[in-house]
Formats: structure tokens, sequence, C-alpha cells
């Protein structure tokens, strides 16, 4: 917490070649991972569910953003939003590459999926990659991907057919690969997750980095997008929460009219509504978290 205003305003972000083996050493970071690709299981504990995931979450966002803090072990959280496509979907080769090595903190990878004319239209990516012998020739723009600057890998949304959803596939990309340009998007607040917005000018990958089936990359997208939306809700309801414990601090300290905000009705009645609505949602994500733990395929999560 002492160190958060300070990453997240910085250019070059958190230290995050110390913090990401660090985290992962003390048991945190690989609590949320399965322990095939190198997740560790907390001491007490016979395995690790989605509770694991919702408190690290949680509790990383005492610090005062979306997921985890500003600037704090945000590119960590950028990687649980990611990888889960290689994970779940890649041949074997691309896991051993790219799954442990994420996992321990020694590389990142990021989601490179909106566009410039396609932000939340997914089925209107425009990104192509053509077929050409035994590679993928990928060309085209990626804009607002979260941890671009930082990233080893990108888990790429492309157009391999046709048009609409149908057509499009995942793709592991080496972030290295001659012909991909990243740039940082300057945003208000938060440098810490290096926003970038990326190009792909004749970039060459070979076939065999396909994730999963090809054609199958939006249903892939879709159901990758309700864990990622479980992450951010439980960082931010704790930045509720912390603007909460705030108001109610502040409400005690100041004085109007002769006695405190919070001896006044109409302020004791705010604060006890912010509550309200704070543990409602709370109780919500634990909801998720528990058809997560027991087993419920993500592709029936889009509506909880």
């Amino acid at each position: 917490m002492p160190y958060s205003d300070d990453w997240a305003t910085r250019p070059e972000g958190y230290p995050y070649k110390e913090l990401h083996p660090k985290g992962y050493k003390a048991g945190v970071l690989g609590a949320i991972y399965p322990t095939a690709f190198g997740g560790t299981v907390p001491d007490g504990a016979t395995k690790t569910d989605a509770f694991h995931e919702l408190i690290m979450w949680d509790e990383l966002s005492r610090c005062g953003t979306i997921p985890a803090a500003e600037g704090i072990l945000g590119q960590a959280s950028i990687n649980s939003m990611a990888l889960p496509p290689v994970m779940n979907y890649g041949p074997p080769h691309l896991k051993e590459k790219v799954c442990r090595a994420v996992v321990t903190g020694e590389q990142n990878i990021c989601l490179a999926i909106s566009e410039p004319t396609a932000g939340s239209d997914v089925a209107n990516i425009k990104a192509e990659a053509v077929k050409d012998g035994d590679s993928y020739v990928i060309n085209g723009e990626k804009k607002w991907i979260t941890g671009g600057l930082w990233a080893d890998w990108f888990t790429l949304c492309c157009r391999t057919g046709g048009p609409g959803g149908s057509g499009l596939s995942l793709i592991l990309v080496d972030a290295k690969t001659p012909g991909i340009k990243v740039r940082q998007l300057h945003t208000q607040g938060d440098a810490g997750h290096h926003t970038s917005y990326i190009t792909f000018e004749d970039v060459v990958v070979p076939r065999e980095n396909l994730i999963g089936e090809e054609g199958k990359g939006f249903k892939y997208v879709l159901e990758n997008f309700n864990h990622e939306r479980f992450i951010i809700a439980v960082g931010a309801n704790r930045g509720a929460r912390v603007c909460l414990e705030e108001a109610m601090r502040y409400a005690r300290g100041r004085k109007t009219f002769g006695k405190r905000l919070m001896d006044h009705p109409v302020i004791r009645h705010k604060l006890a509504e912010m509550a309200r609505m704070v543990e409602g949602c709370h109780d919500s994500i634990e909801r998720v978290a528990y058809q997560f733990a027991q087993g419920v395929p993500q592709s029936n999560m889009g509506g909880p």
C-alpha cells in the first residue's frame, strides 16, 4: 500500500520482475492456477478453487483500484485473464512453452482482442491471419490492450475465416516476432497496467500456435470473459468497500451544526444504503465463486 500511488503514476510501473516471482514463492500468485501448470496450494488446504482467487484479488484491491491495485500486481491479474485460453484449449506444446513460465512469474501474457473499430464488438474484428504453408501471416491493429508493453506473449483474436464470430480464431503470438510494434496509450490515473496500441505487419507465426480449433475463437473469448468479469467484480466491490470505509471514517471525525456527520440521520441512512449495496454485491460474487468451484462450465456462467 505505501508504494501504490508511486507505482501507479510512474511510466515504468511497478517492479514486476521482482514482485511476480516473489509473489509466487510466497504461495500467493500461484494459488489461482492448477497445480499441473505450477500452481501452488496454500498451507492447510488440499486444493485451490475460485474462493482462493476471490480472496487474493479482494485483498490486493484494498490498495485502491481494479482489479488488484493501481500498479500493484496489475499485470498478474492480466496474466490470469489471458492464460486460461491456453490452459483450457491450447495444444500440449503451447502449454509446456508458456503456462509454467507465466504462473511462476518469469513471463507475462496479455489478451489482444479489442481494435480501433471493434472494441466490445468482438464479432467484427478485422485483424487477419492468412495461411501461408505452415504459418499464418498476421496483419491488423489492436487498441486498449492492457499489459501490452510487458507481454512476452499475446493471446490474439483474429480472423482466419469469413465474416462474423464463426470466422475468428485464437493464436498465441510471441511478442518478439518481427513486424510487431507496441506503443503505450496514456490513461488517466493508472500507468501500472500499461494500456497499449499494437500493430501487426506481416507477422509470421507457426500454424501450430493455433489455440484450440480454427473458427472457435469467438466462443473461447466469450467464455473467458466470464472469468474476467469475475475478477473485475471482486476488485470493483473491494474498491467500493474502501470508499465506504473512508466515508465512515470521515463521518466520524467531521462536525457540522454542532455534531458529527455520523450523527445526522440522513448521513447514517446514506452509509447504510452504501453498505447494503456492497454486501449485496459481495454475496453475488460469492455465489459466482461457488458455481465456478463446483465445476459449472464457463459457457453457463454468462448470466450470473
